[in-house]
């Protein structure tokens, strides 16, 4: 698809009708007309939710739903003159939508596709801010977690649990389990400092520093005195 005034108009309305929704601003009449008139004419899933989304907090249910079901239909759709616009972008973008207004049916198809856009190399801003806010919303709607280390229950972990592990753990093996119903996802955080100063290393040239007076002549740094100039 290619953009043009209308496209742009469109989608800008679509997401004006949101923002004033969400403050319950948005004129309902002038909402339902936009549905009724323009929505199968708005390309993109994204636009498409807004729109479904400001109808839902409005109240109008029905339109809502068939807004939401064409924005689920356009999924995958690519506009080549957005750069930020991907799959990925709408369908995150689409399950934050969806938890605003309690749409679980529509969350868990979409994060079902979610998986297909994953795995890529590269995110551009707007792929890594709505996987942010789809991530959050999957985790308020989440259950607890319940992690089990050595058989011991991780206490106070709520969604989000964590733990440190000491010298001592690491110095045998540490089993951690999932005693809870649904699945979970683990990142490994690991800093440090080496013991020891690294060797020096050359990969395809070497560097080399002297410190000397300004004169040219060696100097003792053992000798070195503030505001000494070297």
């Amino acid at each position: 698809y290619a953009d043009n005034q209308e496209h742009l108009r469109r989608r800008t309305a679509a997401y004006a009708f949101y923002v004033l929704a969400r403050a319950g601003r948005a004129d309902l009449s002038d909402l339902r007309y936009f549905h009724d008139s323009f929505i199968d004419k708005v390309p993109s899933p994204l636009a498409r939710a807004h729109a479904a989304t400001a109808l839902a907090l409005m109240g109008d249910r029905a339109r809502a739903a068939n807004a939401f079901g064409l924005a689920e239909e356009a999924v995958g759709y690519s506009n080549r003159e957005n750069y930020y616009q991907s799959a990925l972008r709408d369908a995150a973008a689409m399950i934050a939508l969806a938890a605003e207004v309690d749409n679980q049916d529509l969350i868990d198809r979409l994060t079902g596709q979610l998986d297909n856009y994953l795995g890529k190399e590269y995110y551009n801003t707007q792929e890594k801010a709505f996987l942010l806010l789809a991530a959050a919303a999957l985790l308020d709607r989440a259950g607890e977690v319940e992690i089990t280390v050595d058989g011991a229950t991780l206490r106070g972990s709520g969604k989000k649990p964590s733990v440190e592990l000491t010298r001592q753990m690491l110095a045998r093996d540490v089993t951690f389990t999932n005693a809870g119903a649904g699945p979970v996802f683990r990142s490994v955080a690991v800093h440090g400092a080496p013991e020891d100063a690294p060797p020096a290393e050359a990969s395809g040239f070497t560097l080399q520093k002297s410190i000397r007076t300004l004169q040219g002549g060696a100097v003792d740094l053992s000798q070195v005195r503030q505001n000494d100039r070297l």
